[in-house]
């Protein structure tokens, strides 16, 4: 499998992961728990935190692959990293738990939940190709309105709800599947025949 492809894997893990967990507890999507809490429930928590470590390794993988064909500045890896790393604290520490984990664990969840449309504006801004520019742009402005919907939603309509965190969390998917596929170069060479 060419690392190229690992952004599509790591939605598919993310996502495997997160519907077992959601199936195993029986959460509901439009409750007032959140999806940390599938961290907290022996029925969901090993699917919970491996997924989102794995999920957190391969989406980095996949950032060094882009290396190869996209532009890639310090603030998108600062971004990526911090956001990351904040995914695997996250997957450690559990929901709810005993201070101070739990309040490490919802400021990492945020920090997350924040630097995604940060690392996606620096991707957007860095590269120098029109299309695929604009293709970046474009799901960063998506990202960013699905990002003020979804944390909007869930500090204020659905209280916590795994709803608000699953649309916050769509444009990255996205993106990270449209740049697993999305080949730069094969764009070009159809534009100069």
């Amino acid at each position: 499998m060419k690392s190229r492809y690992l952004g599509a894997v790591t939605v598919f893990i993310l996502w495997t992961s997160i519907l077992v967990g959601i199936r195993s507890k029986g959460l509901d999507i439009f409750g007032t728990s959140p999806l940390s809490s599938l961290g907290t429930d022996m029925r969901s928590e090993l699917w919970f935190s491996v997924g989102l470590i794995l999920a957190a390794v391969t989406c980095v993988l996949f950032a060094l692959s882009l290396k190869q064909s996209y532009t890639l500045t310090r603030g998108f890896w600062v971004a990526l990293l911090i956001g990351q790393t904040g995914q695997v604290v996250a997957a450690i520490t559990p929901h709810g738990g005993k201070q101070p984990l739990g309040t490490i664990h919802t400021v990492v969840a945020m920090t997350l939940a924040f630097s995604v449309p940060i690392m996606l504006f620096y991707f957007a801004r860095a590269q120098t190709n029109p299309k695929t520019r604009m293709y970046a742009y474009g799901l960063f402005w998506i990202q960013l309105s699905c990002f003020i919907i979804g944390i909007g939603s869930f500090i204020f309509l659905f209280k916590g709800a795994p709803a608000a965190q699953i649309i916050t969390a769509l444009a990255f998917h996205a993106w990270l599947i449209f740049f697993s596929f999305y080949n730069e170069k094969s764009d070009q060479s159809k534009k100069a025949v």
